[in-house]
């Protein structure tokens, strides 16, 4: 039997920049090699997301917002 596997990072998708330079924040979940995308609703500015830790600099105002407001969407994604 294969072990389960579950992982959650997040993205962003840098083709999506809209005008003001914003672009749109994902959460990439993968269970047993499946890959779910998941819109946040919420867009940063490219130049205050650091590619190599895969999130919000520390600097960005809603930092807490983007990493702590999805755990609701995990939650939900559960109980289906």
């Amino acid at each position: 039997m294969r072990p389960n596997t579950f992982g959650v990072h997040f993205i962003v998708r840098s083709n999506r920049e809209d005008k003001q330079g914003h672009v749109p924040v994902y959460a990439k979940v993968n269970i047993n090699s499946q890959v779910l995308l998941l819109s946040l609703n919420h867009r940063i500015p490219l130049k205050s997301w650091d590619s190599a830790n895969k999130q919000p600099k520390n600097t960005y105002k809603d930092y807490h917002l983007i990493l702590n407001g999805p755990n609701r969407n995990y939650v939900l994604l559960w109980e289906v």
